[in-house]
């Protein structure tokens, strides 16, 4: 009786080819997105410190953005699109930081250089024999 019901459906299943589910080409382009990304956050780590940013959040919120672009990735119904997104994301997430870093170290650096103290403080910290 259960070989006349499953008949059907392995006959059905004997159609389905096995195999080659995954595309080995299509791994090459989300791995040079991943090894850019690391590459990306090891160098704004490192230069955190210079901009003046907090590292803790400035890694938490680019590492969060690389973990929803690859579930992105793989749940995104085409690799086109699944890859689109993906770039897209990287790009936005760097836009952002590089837009809110570059201006903070720039003023930051700038700032330093042209500080000169007043006259009247000068004046003040001026060295002379009759003090």
């Amino acid at each position: 009786m259960q070989s006349a019901l499953l008949a059907p459906l392995t006959a059905i299943l004997s159609i389905v080819e096995v195999g080659g589910y995954v595309n080995l080409w299509k791994i090459v382009p989300a791995l040079v997105v991943l090894l850019i990304w690391s590459r990306l956050l090891t160098w704004l780590d490192k230069d955190c410190d210079v901009a003046h940013l907090p590292r803790e959040t400035v890694n938490l919120g680019l590492l969060i953005g690389l973990i929803l672009a690859f579930i992105l990735f793989f749940f995104l119904p085409t690799f086109g699109l699944a890859l689109a997104a993906m770039i897209v994301l990287f790009s936005s997430r760097w836009a952002f930081t590089w837009a809110f870093a570059i201006p903070r170290s720039a003023s930051k650096t700038s700032s330093r250089k042209s500080k000169r103290p007043s006259p009247a403080a000068a004046r003040a910290w001026r060295w002379s024999p009759a003090q």
